[in-house]
């Protein structure tokens, strides 16, 4: 006779089930993949245990050969590789005004990471590529693209064309340069006898009606913010 797989010598070679029994893995997580080190040998899986060998880990059962992979620091298709293709770019971001510097210090990871040593500000999304989105001084966070005017120098920065480059641009933009008008319906502002440089003072004034008739709502000293 042939063997059936029912625990009998059906052949009556004097061997068991030969050539029909099967080698099943236990499938902890249920995933239908089993770890290949752990076995059972018979002519049906036990419960359990399926046929499907190959699986990396047997305690995730979103880590299977074949598996897509997410992230969540694991290995969900048993390639030997965590969270490839999945993960996000973090950039360090020394000042925490969400701006990173070019060369910034850059982890791959499914969410922030710790503060990078020497960085406590954190971390950006935003690519440092280019003026619009690359920090120039990442140890101050008033001075990043976008920033808006201000009065004062950036400490700590010399020369001319970066004292006042707030907002990275690559040159200091005034922020007022026409001369006073006040025009026929008594509006308008401007400066005096001269437009003064970044941080400078200079006499300003503004007009508007006052006590029913037209005059300075302002005429004095006045700074240049810069950006």
């Amino acid at each position: 006779g042939s063997e059936g797989g029912d625990g009998q010598d059906n052949d009556c070679d004097g061997e068991v089930d030969e050539g029909v029994e099967r080698t099943c893995y236990r499938d902890a997580d249920g995933d239908g993949h089993g770890d290949p080190a752990t076995t059972a040998t018979g002519c049906a899986a036990p419960t359990g245990y399926v046929e499907a060998a190959g699986d990396c880990d047997d305690d995730c059962d979103a880590c299977r050969p074949g598996g897509t992979e997410i992230c969540d620091e694991r290995d969900n298709d048993c390639d030997g590789t965590d969270d490839e293709g999945v993960t996000t770019t973090y950039y360090a971001d020394c000042d925490g005004d969400g701006y990173a510097a070019s060369g910034a210090t850059t982890r791959a990871a499914c969410s922030t990471p710790a503060p990078a040593a020497g960085c406590s500000g954190g971390w950006t999304t935003r690519v440092p590529s280019g003026a619009s989105s690359t920090d120039c001084r990442d140890v101050n966070a008033d001075v990043h693209p976008g920033a808006g005017f201000h009065a004062g120098a950036i400490p700590g920065v010399g020369g001319a064309s970066a004292r006042y480059d707030w907002n990275c641009d690559g040159l200091p933009e005034r922020r007022w340069t026409d001369g006073f008008y006040c025009s026929t319906s008594c509006s308008g502002a401007g400066w005096v006898d001269t437009v003064p440089s970044c941080g400078g003072s200079a006499l300003w004034r503004e007009c508007g009606y006052t006590g029913g008739s037209c005059g300075y709502l302002f005429n004095g000293t006045k700074a240049q913010e810069c950006r």
